[in-house]
């Protein structure tokens, strides 16, 4: 529903079981009257449309979300400054998803990860982001290196979490609006060389009796901590 009311020219083709027929109906008499195809399947049908168990009654195929490039990324923020969440090698598509339900819940909007390991808005993180995604820009950066040094130009604070920082996330002062917030991969976690790089790394508070928190999990704790120092975005 937030596809259909985001961006509805999008849409291709619809699926869906008779049990979800009344709850998708706004969408399915806007495809009879735009022409758009759609059908009332068995649950077993949409299992190998889909290719998953997953679908939960509705399959919708759709035109990808546009990303945002990095040149129409620092047009936006230099206009209006907001926060953003960076990805360093976030391969896990549902970890992807988790994040950006987590992002529009709040209202965070940008997405930033290097060309190449760009997090794609795969049909997995669409679903478990939950109409997250559509409102979540992702975007692509060429250089390290070049990204940094331009959103410092901005005024941007650059932070990320290592389990070896000393300061703790929670002593920590958050800007208001130019602050990036660097997560590292799944197994590795932030790049060593990336993070040397960053304004301030810190952690998050720990017995030590697990190794770290799953990163869609420190992602809700950084942003949940920006959101009780500022609020919503």
């Amino acid at each position: 529903m937030a596809l259909f009311k985001n961006r509805k020219s999008d849409i291709v083709r619809v699926y869906c079981t008779q049990e979800r027929v009344q709850e998708m109906s706004p969408v399915l008499k806007w495809c009879a009257t735009n022409k758009k195809a759609y059908h009332i399947v068995a649950s077993s049908d949409l299992e190998n449309v889909s290719e998953s168990v997953h679908h939960e009654g509705i399959v919708i195929l759709a035109r990808r979300k546009e990303v945002l490039s990095e040149k129409e990324l620092y047009v936006q923020l230099e206009r209006k400054r907001a926060p953003l969440v960076v990805l360093d090698d976030v391969a896990n598509t549902h970890n992807v998803g988790a994040i950006m339900r987590l992002m529009a819940h709040f209202g965070w909007k940008y997405l930033v990860s290097q060309k190449g390991d760009n997090p794609q808005l795969t049909s997995s993180a669409a679903r478990v982001s939950e109409g997250g995604a559509e409102y979540v820009h992702c975007v692509s950066y060429e250089d390290p290196a070049i990204f940094l040094k331009k959103i410092k130009a901005l005024g941007y604070l650059s932070i990320g979490t290592t389990t070896d920082a000393k300061k703790s996330l929670y002593a920590l002062k958050i800007p208001n609006s130019a602050f990036a917030f660097f997560l590292g991969n799944e197994v590795r976690g932030l790049s060593k060389q990336l993070a040397s790089h960053l304004d301030e790394c810190v952690k998050i508070p720990s017995t030590g009796h697990v190794q770290s928190l799953n990163v869609s999990m420190a992602a809700g704790l950084v942003i949940g901590e920006y959101v009780r120092q500022h609020g919503l975005k």
